[in-house]
């Protein structure tokens, strides 16, 4: 062979070579430029209802993963309030999203921690919740609230004040008023709707058997027959009709109006992975979010025209009442809840 021939060889044998190693390189590039984007990671501070086994959580971490190729890790904040009082005291904590915060406490967050300003979407918000929309706080879900019971166990009033005056003594399980949104929305119902708030507050410590620092364990307390009420949401009905197949289970509407529970989301500002946060809460506003929040969180949804199941069709019309004294009882809330402990 001549040697002109030889080197020809050569050069193709070192191109050949030449492609099998860039070939490689760029496959390895890509390899490695996948594992960066899933590196990126939002950290949610969620209610433990949420990411329970049962709850909407995995399937909206899996569908938004999937959107997003980032990861979404969440962490049971023990209570909104419980989450906000970590942040302040750790104003460096690591927190991307936080989720289940009520309306009665969107000011304890905005005079504890900065929060980043959310761009939403265009969205048709339900007519409750147009008023409750803000910059920075997102609702994603929203119910009625007041007393659950069982058929045949008590026997429903009419009235808040009805219900204060004659109802058993010690058959209601509360939320507590410094630990719990829930017990938040029970107090400013009886600051909306009675016009001695102190008389309103003693009734109601006679006909309550517990206090308990969560809605949950308030509601599981009722849930195991150690209370025959329970304050709580409208909605709790749609999961014992539609997944215990329990129709005994339902809700006292009382003339005065109901507070409503709206959850909100909202992205503080020491957010390290702050884009994804906010494409996260916007996600949580799309039509399938909405419909898997009221299928799995047994809440209404905050949009329009998301199609629910019957059992949300059965519901009681119930009045509700909006943030119109909000400010006069955040302003009066501490000496309230010192009255309550008084009792």
């Amino acid at each position: 062979m001549s040697p002109k021939r030889i080197s020809l060889s050569l050069f193709f044998v070192a191109l050949a070579a030449f492609a099998v190693v860039l070939g490689y390189f760029f496959r390895q590039t890509a390899k490695r430029s996948a594992a960066l984007r899933k590196e990126v990671n939002i950290i949610v501070y969620a209610p433990r209802s949420f990411i329970d086994p049962f709850g909407p959580g995995d399937q909206i971490k899996n569908d938004f993963e999937k959107q997003c190729d980032c990861t979404v890790e969440y962490v049971d904040m023990g209570g909104a309030l419980a989450a906000i009082q970590k942040m302040k005291m750790d104003p460096k904590r690591r927190v991307d999203v936080v989720l289940g915060v009520d309306l009665l406490d969107l000011q304890n967050v905005f005079t504890s921690v900065k929060v980043e300003t959310t761009q939403l979407p265009w969205t048709k918000f339900r007519p409750q919740i147009r008023p409750l929309v803000f910059p920075r706080f997102v609702p994603y879900d929203w119910s009625p609230m007041g007393f659950v019971y069982r058929q045949g166990e008590i026997k429903p009033f009419s009235s808040l004040a009805e219900f204060l005056k004659n109802a058993p003594a010690r058959s209601v399980a509360l939320e507590d008023p410094e630990l719990s949104s829930t017990g938040l929305e029970w107090l400013y119902w009886i600051f909306q709707t009675q016009a001695n708030s102190n008389e309103a507050l003693k009734s109601l410590r006679r006909v309550t058997e517990t206090v308990a620092p969560t809605w949950s364990t308030a509601y599981g307390l009722f849930k195991n027959k150690q209370a025959e009420v329970a304050f709580s949401y409208l909605t709790s009905l749609v999961y014992h009709w539609s997944v215990d197949k329990d129709l005994s289970y339902q809700f006292m509407p009382f003339k005065e109006g109901h507070p409503m529970q709206v959850e909100y989301a909202f992205v503080p500002d020491s957010c390290w992975s702050c884009e994804v946060g906010k494409q996260f809460v916007r996600y949580l506003l799309s039509p399938a979010t909405q419909k898997l929040l009221a299928e799995r969180n047994y809440m209404f949804p905050v949009v329009e025209n998301v199609q629910l199941s019957e059992a949300f069709q059965k519901l009681p019309k119930v009045e509700v009442f909006g943030p119109e004294r909000l400010q006069d009882f955040e302003r009066q809330q501490d000496e309230l809840i010192k009255k309550w402990n008084s009792f």
